[in-house]
């Protein structure tokens, strides 16, 4: 397909190979993150990501409300 081809164009380039590698780095500290077994650092990290979720997706007032609502997201 001609998609292939322009896929492996684009997988040659800086910018892809940075970003690739930033998304390795960070699927190996969550998966380290995990294996700890520390359970406060699990939560942290978890709520992290549920507090840039709320930042970026909230778009009801519910959702705008419980962000005020919950400060430590």
């Amino acid at each position: 397909m001609i998609r292939d081809g322009y896929k492996k164009e684009i997988e040659k380039t800086l910018l892809f190979q940075t970003l690739n590698n930033v998304q390795l780095d960070f699927s190996n500290n969550l998966r380290s993150i995990g294996r700890s077994g520390d359970i406060l650092l699990i939560t942290d990290t978890e709520r992290n990501f549920i507090g840039d979720d709320l930042l970026r997706y909230a778009n009801s007032k519910f959702e705008r409300f419980y962000r005020r609502l919950v400060p430590y997201f």
